[in-house]
């Protein structure tokens, strides 16, 4: 459905190339030789995935806007080892159907798969450092039934 071509890329990376010289100019007064080469692609990078990003949401329909938004985010955090393939796969698919035991928690009056998800979300560890960002909330619904219903 969509197509971009050489040329167009061409012209959106110059165009990073370009402001990400001005944004330098304004912010640093150092003589171009003295910017560290890695320091210097590092900035282009970021101007290209911003010039990127507003020039192809220009151009999407509605209903897409939001998919290459989140798919741009996740290609982002991966590429900065915030976020690994695990975690998008859980994002995407929910729970695995990995076991988990259920015995310690008090079972909140929702749907068995939304439980299951709480559960593995629960247990889950994410990024590289492998931090479980969520332990404890699978407590926090067994503990407050009345604010799940709330909800």
């Amino acid at each position: 459905m969509y197509n971009v071509s050489l040329k167009q890329f061409m012209i959106i990376f110059l165009k990073s190339i370009e402001i990400s010289k001005v944004v330098r100019e304004k912010g640093e007064e150092d003589d171009e030789e003295e910017i560290d080469t890695s320091v210097r692609v590092q900035q282009i990078y970021d101007m290209l995935i911003e010039v990127t990003y507003k020039y192809t949401m220009r151009g999407l329909f509605e209903r897409d806007k939001l998919s290459f938004k989140i798919i741009l985010c996740m290609k982002y955090l991966m590429t900065y080892e915030k976020i690994t393939a695990g975690d998008i796969s859980f994002f995407l698919k929910a729970s695995t159907g990995t076991p988990v035991d259920e015995s310690q928690y008090r079972k909140p009056d929702i749907p068995d798969q939304a439980w299951k998800n709480i559960l593995q979300l629960n247990e889950m560890k994410f990024g590289r450092t492998q931090s479980p960002k969520f332990s404890g909330i699978a407590q926090k619904f067994s503990d407050n039934p009345q604010e799940v219903e709330r909800f």
